[in-house]
């Protein structure tokens, strides 16, 4: 088992940049690559994330007293020396791809991917092969599942814009060692699907991973020759294509269970069901559509920047040159971090307008915690939220006076300058978490969307609110960008009991802000009611009807 160690966040961003996030392909658009940056120039931007290329079944480790990175690889199974598990100075994480499942014992692995038009039938897809990087045996004691490599798949009927059938569910899970229990432990996942075109040439190499000497550092070498590959081989490379219009995607993944709480992604009219695997994990099957999301790139040069803009981006990751401005330097922060700042800061360079667009389709698990508790048990999966805006803030939504707050940030136009970005959002969360916000009872539960500009006034957008399966599904479309506030209200019709049972809200279609109620039918009206009172806690319901009754919850006093 190789261990890496690792530090410093400047040694981080270098490490995730070598990992490589997919380029420019002749059908998939992305950030210009380090090359094209020219003298004079910094590319100023917003990256989408990393996408590991191969499994390395590696484990960084964290100094945490002298914050030195000093980084080698170096074997788990033997604990000594650097790698010795027991030290308490140090901090042992890893990350390892998911292959396909194999037996029902298996955990982290991918069950079944598939398309399907939006309103078509799922097309399994077809298993071709697997990436030829190495892959690795489990270690059941440590609590290290096998470290395998991406998986490729057909669709048959399925043409990317690319012209092929091919598609890449790269799903990868983050490890961490528990010193009490001795164990690794699943602590976070993210899901990419992308099409591909498959390339040979002899100008492709695999990715290395090896120790590597930096003057009086040890440091991690990880790189390959193969700029704009999705996957790579010696002598073959996975181009990233664009996914076709109308096009669902279908992802069955078996995750250990240690994985929960909140996902986030890029995709729309999400679907997610989850049931028992095993004893270890649960079977997620998260459906949705890829998102068009415009991307943020702006060259800046002495000329258009201050010198309190050129601290900051010589301040920022990325894979700068020798020096700000000597060229090929390329200077972004991540899509779910929410620096805002960061995108006001050059918005004016880039004209408020895209470089690029980029249809894209991922999930991935939130670790950071939330302040509410209705909103931060870890026992199961609690909701998503997901969006196709430049900039979000990737993590749970806030809970302020009564709203579920949520902020995006974006260019106003797309690439040509005239045409306006339209933005998306999507919220599917457990009804249960949404009662336990609100202290609401059984009842069906409504709600009410606003999108809030930065100057504080409320954009017409479409929403869209329902309640099904145990599920609240709430979504908002349409609004423009530029640092937006998303705000979510939950009502609930005070309960009327009737000898007639009320039906299940479907989803509504509004201009926000807007609410949609049921009201029950009393079919006994003109018969004497009568009343009586209902408590819960510190509240208290009058209840007036034929045959009154509490609502579930309170008690008749």
């Amino acid at each position: 088992m190789k261990l890496v160690k690792a530090a410093s966040l400047g040694f981080v961003s270098l490490l995730l940049i070598m990992t490589g996030t997919p380029a420019a392909s002749a059908a998939a658009w992305s950030l210009p690559l380090a090359s094209e940056i020219k003298e004079g120039e910094e590319l100023v931007a917003v990256e989408e994330g990393v996408i590991l290329t191969r499994s390395t079944r590696q484990v960084n480790f964290d100094v945490k007293s002298s914050g030195v990175f000093q980084g080698r690889i170096c074997d788990v199974e033997y604990e000594s020396g650097d790698c010795d598990l027991n030290n308490p100075e140090l901090d042992f994480w890893g990350r390892a791809l998911m292959g396909i499942c194999e037996s029902t014992l298996d955990s982290n692995c991918i069950e079944s991917f598939g398309l399907s038009t939006t309103k078509g039938a799922e097309v399994k897809g077809s298993y071709i092969r697997s990436v030829g990087t190495p892959q690795y045996a489990a270690i059941p004691e440590k609590g290290l599942p096998a470290f395998k490599s991406t998986p490729l798949f057909s669709v048959t009927g399925f043409a990317h814009k690319g012209g092929g059938t091919t598609y890449a569910p790269i799903v990868e899970t983050t490890f961490k060692w528990n010193r009490s229990t001795k164990k690794f432990y699943a602590s976070a996942f993210q899901a990419n699907v992308i099409p591909y075109s498959e390339v040979s040439d002899p100008k492709y190499t695999a990715p290395v991973f090896a120790n590597q000497k930096n003057g009086d550092r040890e440091t991690v070498l990880y790189a390959g020759v193969g700029d704009n590959c999705v996957w790579l081989e010696k002598s073959k490379c996975g181009v990233p294509e664009d996914f076709s219009d109308d096009v669902r995607v279908h992802l069955t993944i078996r995750l250990s269970s240690d994985i929960a709480g909140w996902f986030r992604g890029r995709l729309t009219n999400p679907s997610i069901t989850v049931t028992p695997a095993n004893s270890a994990s649960n079977s997620i099957t998260i459906i949705g559509e890829p998102v068009l999301v415009s991307r943020f790139g702006a060259i800046a040069t002495k000329e258009n920047t201050t010198s309190q803009e050129q601290t900051l981006i010589a301040g920022t990751g990325g894979n700068p040159g020798s020096s700000i401005f000597a060229g090929r330097g390329r200077r972004y922060v991540f899509a779910h971090w929410g620096d805002f700042a960061w995108l006001e800061t050059f918005r004016d360079i880039a004209k408020d307008t895209a470089l690029g667009s980029s249809r894209v389709w991922n999930v991935s698990s939130i670790a950071e915690n939330s302040a509410n508790s209705c909103l931060d048990d870890r026992g199961r999966l609690l909701g998503i939220v997901t969006t196709n805006a430049t900039l979000y803030d990737g993590k749970v939504p806030d809970f302020i006076d009564g709203e579920l707050r949520y902020k995006v940030s974006g260019m106003h136009y797309l690439p040509d300058g005239k045409t306006l970005s339209s933005g998306t959002y999507d919220l599917v969360m457990r009804s249960d978490t949404a009662r336990c916000l609100y202290n609401f009872s059984s009842a069906p539960i409504s709600a009410s969307i606003a999108v809030i500009s930065a100057s504080g006034s409320s954009q017409v957008a479409t929403t869209v609110s329902g309640e099904r399966d145990g599920w609240l599904y709430l979504s908002a479309a349409n609004f423009t960008f530029s640092s937006p506030t998303i705000k979510v209200k939950l009502t609930q019709s005070a309960p009327e009991p009737s000898a007639t049972a009320s039906p299940q809200p479907s989803p509504t279609a509004s201009v926000a802000p807007s609410t949609t109620t049921t009201k029950q039918t009393n079919v006994n009206a003109g018969v004497k009611k009568k009343s009586i009172t209902c408590v819960k806690g510190a509240t208290s319901k009058k209840v007036v009807a034929v045959n009154p009754k509490c609502p579930k919850g309170y008690k008749k006093i």
